[in-house]
């Protein structure tokens, strides 16, 4: 049984019943476009498409005086999109998400108010998170590994998966409407898992936006599969469903996409609409067949100076616990070739202005949600493809891989992004087995990352560093130094690794998202047992040599 880990969870509101009568939705920031906005933050990292290096919240940023609280400005000069926001603290990522450190983050411009749009208390933000708890009611995050009792307690874990789903907070909640248009932007804060969304009256989602921005014209979808990092920004329409209960259900696998089925019983389920409102007399519009009137048509990213293959692999750390990692495809580097920890040199260093192409080459058997800072790229299409990898000891004493590329071989046709996907995006789900195109034009400069926003994923090292502009003269002899195994991690952030995560701190839930009787599903959480490690089939044949 495991040990009780106290989370202090102080956004929680509390609940009378097992499902609240209506979900309560926090006011989000608003912005106009071009509109500056502050925000005193620690390591808060907001996902604008356009913003200087020193606002990120890397995760690497200290402050020399950890009392003052710095404040940020962001220009907002981007076009109207659902942005977030979370900390980004090394190593702690995961945790302090967990916790409730994240929101919503929305800019408005002049297209979206011509569109006409459902506007509140018909506009609604959807902020989906599963998360876990103890029989009498504290938040509880996995942190042992029973199979390997060797390892530190607390312990890293590949992956979280909680059994409660939470929206804006609130446990499974149900939302009454009345019967006509609603505007729901949806956002995927989940540490690991991946939604695929139906609706269980069969009735379509009607996508009209993506992570940064709206689409060209509206999508009908009757499945709406969201990774953690991803946004939807979606219209459903309940005109003529007067009396009906109408529940999103969740069908994907965890991990994502070949992994264990989802208890139809708990993660299985999202929310619920209670379609019992009275129509008020406010006009609900037609939607528009162009969604970008006044901005035009989202714009194509063309001309790439050059392209770049990434490596995505997972492999096991110094404990020999999995470690997911990112590297390079480029057997010009020999020294720096295959995978790559954060503190290795920085091997993206585009120019100011510069387009480019980024290949991800997914080795592992799960898909990972791909988010780069700074950009609006565009997803360009996916390829299977094999090759053969060869062990690599990386710096940190961790075992990855080398993808050689000469023996990199496409397979079939290239498939293009879905509709859904043909909008800026700035997170894109890199699938077992495939190759993934980008393309993204670099227009600040400044020192910036890219990792996997399964959370347990970027807390793990599958997160690297790049820098658009001329390397700094510290940055340059970095990215000199001599052959692998000279770096090491610094001490700050060993700190903050999984072998000396404090998780000991106190404080309790506060309120009752529990069913009745005090119980969670599941009754209390034993720590999650280790899932079996699947090499996707096509790395077997290659390390075999076939």
């Amino acid at each position: 049984m495991a040990s009780r880990i106290r989370l202090p969870c102080p956004w929680t509101r509390p609940s009378t019943g097992p499902i609240p009568s209506t979900a309560a939705i926090p006011q989000p920031t608003l912005y106009r476009a071009g509109a500056a906005g502050r925000a005193s933050a620690r390591r808060r990292h907001p996902f604008p498409e356009r913003r200087p290096a020193g606002c990120l919240g890397d995760p690497g940023q200290r402050h020399p005086r950890p009392a003052v609280h710095p404040v940020y400005t962001f220009d907002n000069r981007q076009e109207a999109a659902q942005l977030w926001y979370h900390d980004h603290t090394a190593g702690l990522t995961r945790l302090n998400v967990y916790m409730g450190l994240a929101g919503n983050y929305f800019i408005r411009d002049a297209n979206e108010e011509a569109l006409s749009l459902p506007k509140p208390p018909y506009e609604v933000a959807l902020l989906i998170q599963d998360r876990s708890f103890l029989a009498d009611g504290e938040l509880f995050y996995a942190h042992q590994d029973p199979a390997a009792p060797g390892l530190p307690n607390p312990t890293h874990l590949p992956e979280n998966f909680g059994d409660v789903v939470l929206v804006n907070g609130v446990a499974w909640p149900l939302l009454e409407v009345e019967p006509r248009k609603y505007r729901f932007r949806v956002l995927n804060g989940s540490d690991s898992r991946v939604y695929d969304m139906s609706l269980s009256n069969r009735m379509p989602f009607i996508q009209i936006g993506s992570d940064l921005g709206l689409l060209n014209a509206p999508v009908e979808l009757q499945v709406l599969s969201l990774a953690p990092g991803e946004r939807a920004d979606i219209i459903l329409d309940f005109a003529r469903m007067e009396g009906q209960t109408i529940v999103i259900g969740n069908s994907a696998a965890a991990p994502y996409p070949d992994g264990d089925p989802v208890d139809a019983a708990t993660a299985g389920q999202v929310m619920a609409f209670r379609v019992n409102q009275p129509l008020s007399r406010v006009p609900d519009r037609p939607l528009p067949s162009n969604l970008r009137p006044l901005s035009g048509p989202v714009p194509a990213i063309t001309r790439a100076i050059r392209t770049r293959k990434i490596l995505l692999f997972e492999g096991t750390d110094a404990r020999g616990r999995l470690q997911t990692m990112a590297g390079i495809v480029d057997s010009s580097r020999p020294a720096l070739n295959g995978t790559l920890v954060f503190t290795d040199p920085i091997t993206e260093n585009p120019q100011l202005g510069d387009t480019e192409v980024w290949e991800f080459y997914n080795s592992s058997a799960d898909a990972h949600p791909i988010h780069m800072h700074l950009v609006d790229f565009r997803i360009l299409g996916r390829q299977k493809f094999k090759g053969t990898i060869t062990p690599k000891t990386n710096s940190d004493g961790s075992e990855g891989g080398v993808l050689d590329e000469a023996s990199i071989n496409l397979l079939g046709k290239a498939r293009p992004p879905s509709r859904e996907e043909a909008g800026k995006k700035d997170t894109a789900k890199m699938f077992p087995g495939e190759v993934t195109r980008v393309a993204a034009r670099f227009t600040r400069p400044g020192e910036y990352v890219y990792h996997c926003h399964i959370l347990s994923h970027e807390d793990h090292q599958m997160m690297r560093p790049y820098f658009v502009g001329q390397l700094p003269r510290a940055l340059r002899r970095r990215s000199s130094r001599a052959p692998e195994g000279s770096m090491r991690t610094p001490s700050f952030l060993r700190r903050h690794h999984a072998d000396s995560l404090d998780l000991r701190a106190g404080g309790r839930v506060l309120g009752g998202l529990l069913p009745r009787g005090g119980a969670a599903p599941g009754g209390r959480h034993p720590a999650a047992p280790p899932r079996p490690r699947r090499a996707h089939p096509r790395w077997r044949r290659a390390r075999a040599g076939r």
